[in-house]
Order: C-alpha cells, then sequence, then structure tokens
C-alpha cells in the first residue's frame, strides 16, 4: 500500500521545549488493505530525522498511542510511523514485517513462513531501533506487502538558553532546568579572558542565572555553557549600552543650546560653536554605530539559533570586535572634544 493517506498521526510541541509529542488521531478502525483495522490489529513503529532520514535520530518501536521525542532542537523533525500488522495464524509471505507480543519481526527466511514470531529465529528477525532500512524497504517502496507509512513534519525553534538583555553589560540566561551543573565561561570575541575572568556555576535544578560583565564596557562576548554529557553552546553578545548612551548625551546636549537653531539672533558666538562642535561628533558617532548594527544583523541572521562558532563566523566576529574597541575610545570622550 505505501503512503497511508487515510491514516492520521499527529505532532505538537511542547510549551516549554521539553519535547515534541506525537500522537495517533486516528478513529478506529481504519481501512487498511480493503479491511477494517482497530487499533489492537496494528503495530506502529515511530522514526523521526533531523535530515530527511539521510539519517536516523531516533525512534519508539513500543507501539503506543504517544510517542515523545526529548528535548528537541530547533529544526523541522522529519517523522515516519510504520504500519504493520499484528501476527496472527497463517502463512506469511517473504518480507513481511509483523508486531507481535511487544516486538516487531521481519520474515526474513526467503519464502512463506506460518511459524510463529519469536519462536523461530531462522524465519523471523526481531527489528529493533537500527532497523530503519527494514522498515524502509519494505513499507517505504512500491512493492510493500503489508500496510505502509505515514509521514509528517514539525518545525521546532526550541533553543536550549535564552540571553535577555537587562541593563548596561547586564543579562539573565534562562534555560530548562537539568540533573547536572552547567558550566558558563565569558570570553572576549578573541578568545582573551575578561579583566577579570569570568567562570560561573549554573547550578543543576535552576532555571535562569543573572550575568554582569558592566565592568567591562563596551565589547563583543562569547557565551560559552557546557554541560556534561550535552553538546556545547556558544552565544555572541554584543555590548555597545555605552555608545548609546554617549550618542544620546550628545543629542541632548545639542538641543539644550540656542533652543535647537544656531541661527537666531539670541544664540551667543560660543554656543553656535560648541553646536557645530557636538553635531560633528554626533555624525561621527552616528555614522560608526549604523556601521555596527548592520554588522551586527547581518551576523544575527546569517547564523541565527547556530550555537557553535566556525572559522568564517569567528573571523567576521572579529571584524565587528575590533571595530566596537575602535569606537569605544572614541565614546570615552563623548563630544568633549572634536578631531
Amino acid at each position: 500500500m505505501g503512503y497511508l493517506s487515510n491514516f492520521n498521526i499527529g505532532a505538537s510541541v511542547d510549551s516549554n521545549c521539553s519535547y515534541i509529542e506525537i500522537t495517533d488521531n486516528n478513529s478506529y478502525p481504519v481501512t487498511l488493505d480493503g479491511s477494517p483495522r482497530t487499533r489492537a490489529n496494528l503495530g506502529i513503529a515511530v522514526f523521526w530525522s533531523l535530515d530527511d532520514f539521510s539519517s536516523v535520530d531516533g525512534s519508539d518501536l513500543t507501539n503506543g498511542t504517544t510517542w515523545f521525542i526529548n528535548d528537541p532542537i530547533t529544526g523541522i523533525y522529519y517523522m515516519r510511523a510504520y504500519i504493520v500488522p499484528v501476527w496472527s495464524a497463517g502463512s506469511w509471505a517473504a518480507n513481511s514485517i509483523v508486531f507481535e507480543d511487544g516486538y516487531f519481526y521481519h520474515n526474513s527466511s526467503g519464502g512463506a513462513t506460518s511459524e510463529v514470531p519469536g519462536t523461530h529465529a531462522s524465519d523471523w528477525t526481531r527489528l529493533t531501533s537500527s532497523s530503519h532500512a527494514t522498515f524502509e524497504t519494505h513499507l517505504y517502496s512500491a512493492s510493500v506487502i503489508n500496510y505502509g507509512y505515514y509521514d509528517l513534519t514539525q518545525i521546532s525553534t526550541c533553543v536550549p538558553y535564552t540571553i535577555s538583555k537587562t541593563g548596561a553589560g547586564k543579562y539573565t540566561i534562562d534555560y530548562q532546568a537539568s540533573s547536572n551543573n552547567k558550566t558558563l565561561t565569558i570570553t572576549y570575541y578573541n578568545g582573551d579572558a575578561l579583566t577579570t575572568p569570568y567562570s560561573e556555576t549554573l547550578t543543576a535544578g535552576t532555571t535562569s542565572f543573572d550575568v554582569d560583565i558592566s565592568a567591562e564596557g563596551d565589547g563583543v562576548f562569547i557565551f560559552t555553557i557546557e554541560e556534561t554529557g550535552e553538546e556545547t553552546y556558544q552565544y555572541i553578545v554584543y555590548e555597545i549600552s555605552n555608545l548609546q548612551a554617549c550618542a544620546n548625551s550628545i543629542t541632548q546636549q545639542i538641543l539644550s543650546l540656542c533652543e535647537d537653531d544656531p541661527c537666531l539672533d539670541s544664540c551667543l558666538n560660543t554656543d553656535q560653536a560648541a553646536e557645530v562642535s557636538l553635531r560633528n561628533e554626533l555624525n561621527k558617532i552616528i555614522m560608526l554605530y549604523m556601521n555596527i548594527i548592520l554588522k551586527i544583523n547581518v551576523e544575527s541572521v546569517t547564523y541565527l539559533n547556530i550555537f557553535t562558532i566556525d572559522q568564517t563566523r569567528q573571523s567576521y566576529v572579529n571584524e565587528v570586535g575590533d571595530l566596537v574597541e575602535k569606537v569605544d575610545s572614541i565614546v570615552s570622550s563623548c563630544g568633549a572634544c572634536s578631531n
């Protein structure tokens, strides 16, 4: 039968991104192979993949009615349910796949068999989580003997950690609770340690952590989060609060001089000169600010939901980081003088 268009398997992502739930949404009996089938007549094996089954990332062969993909990452999950009959007494053709007594079996004898699965290993091979190729060969192809398969996809936008800015140089990291401690290390974009080297423990069972690196001023930082037995995640954080504050300060100074109109008769020559100087400084800062923002946006979009830093990305981040450091020297005077 191949693809079972009248079958109905659904999926949804938990609101906390703890799991993707796959559910059997059929109203039984369902007509398969010309006959009505109850749930008790069927075995359902579920596999999932992040690359459309070029490889397999997980499976559940419990023949349940609900299946879970725990701790999903960001990506498109391709899910496939293979539907087979429950074994019953009779003759089963070569390459039949059936469910019997808690397990899936494949008739690998090369011919028909009436033996009971689980009692004659020479006829029936028990299928496991590594047997996707067998399911695919005999239930996905056009020459399907028993029932077939049902495909669905689910987009997951789950990210393991969320970093929110709460103030100048201050951030809150939110994450799912874990039974393991996590280690947070913060460095400059080029790998150099902070003025005060930063390494903290995110204690097991907690779900948030506050970070204060305001003493470092503006800069580009790498937040690296490690957990035993889990992937390492790297986040690039752009801190330009001082630059933004300087631009705002100069703007306010300009607005306070000559009622923002140096051509007024009441505007003193000294105020006119001061305003021109401030406007020149503001123009310089805004030009640099917009350049930095453009580069940050390009990097953020290009590497959206990517939590590793390869050589190409590092080169680009180095460019932004070097620019922020140059701007920081201008911001330190913040309009006090003009070059």
